[in-house]
C-alpha cells in the first residue's frame, strides 16, 4: 500500500504515472521496504487499475468525517438548547397562569385581575338571592370599567354611567376616590361589600385595602349593595 500510496502522489501532485523507479520514489518520501519486482506493479498492471482504491477509500473517509459532524453538532447544541426551552417554557407558565396579572410584569396588555372574578360572582349570588337573574339592575358609575361589558354580557339591566348618578338599583359599582361623592349622593341606602370581609384567597389585601376589587393596574372598583338586598 506503501508503494501504491507514491503512485499516488506521483499521479495527482504531478501529473506523472510511474513506470520506473518505484523504489528510489518511495525511499524519497521517506518509505521503507523494496519492491523486488517492480514490473510487478507498474509494468504487468498499469497503475490506473489502483486509482480506483485510493479514490473510493477517500470517499469513504468523507462520508465518515461528513457523518461524524452530523453527529457531533446536534449534541453540542443539545444542552443550551435544552436550557433554553426549559427557561422559556417555564417562564410561560409562570406568566401565563401564575402571574397574568401581576403589573410587576411588563405587558402590552394589562390583563384583568383575579380580584374582579370575585367581584362577579358575588353579583351572581346576589341575583340569584333576589331571584332576578339576569335581569337584576346594575349600575357602573366608574368611570373606569372595561372589559366589564364582556362579563356582563348576560346581564339585560346594566347602565354604564362613567359618573355618579341618581340610581335605585340594587347594586352600585364605583371606583376609589368616589366613596365620598357616592356616599353623599346615595347616603345610608347602600352599603359597600368589603373584599376583605370575603375570606376569598384571591384577594390580595395589600392591592385591595380599601376592600376594593382591583380591576387592573390603576384601577380599584369598589361593590355597593342596597341594604334591602338578602345577603
Amino acid at each position: 500500500e506503501r508503494h501504491l500510496g507514491g503512485l499516488d502522489f506521483a499521479a495527482k501532485l504531478l501529473t506523472t504515472e510511474i513506470v520506473h523507479g518505484v523504489n528510489d520514489l518511495v525511499r524519497f518520501l521517506g518509505g521503507t521496504g523494496d519492491v523486488e519486482d517492480e514490473s510487478r506493479i507498474v509494468a504487468a498492471d498499469s497503475f490506473s487499475r489502483y486509482q480506483g482504491y485510493f479514490q473510493d477509500r477517500q470517499n469513504v473517509l468523507a462520508h465518515e468525517s461528513e457523518k461524524l459532524r452530523e453527529y457531533e453538532q446536534p449534541r453540542f447544541f443539545l444542552a443550551p438548547a435544552l436550557v433554553i426551552v426549559a427557561f422559556c417554557g417555564y417562564q410561560t407558565y409562570q406568566l401565563n397562569f401564575v402571574h397574568y396579572d401581576d403589573d410587576q410584569y411588563v405587558y402590552v396588555y394589562a390583563h384583568t385581575r383575579r380580584e374582579i372574578l370575585v367581584m362577579l360572582e358575588q353579583i351572581d349570588l346576589l341575583a340569584n338571592r333576589m331571584g332576578t337573574g339576569d335581569d337584576t339592575g346594575i349600575a357602573l358609575v366608574s368611570p373606569e370599567y372595561w372589559p366589564l361589558p364582556w362579563y356582563f354580557r348576560d346581564y339585560k339591566r346594566v347602565g354604564y354611567y362613567q359618573k355618579v348618578v341618581p340610581t335605585t338599583e340594587p347594586i352600585i359599582i364605583g371606583e376609589t376616590g368616589q366613596e365620598e361623592e357616592i356616599k353623599a349622593t346615595y347616603g345610608d341606602r347602600y352599603q359597600q361589600m368589603d373584599s376583605s370581609q370575603l375570606g376569598d384567597p384571591r384577594i390580595d389585601p395589600q392591592r385591595n385595602p380599601e376592600g376594593s376589587f382591583s380591576l387592573r393596574p390603576g384601577v380599584d372598583l369598589l361593590l355597593y349593595v342596597r341594604k334591602d338586598v338578602k345577603r
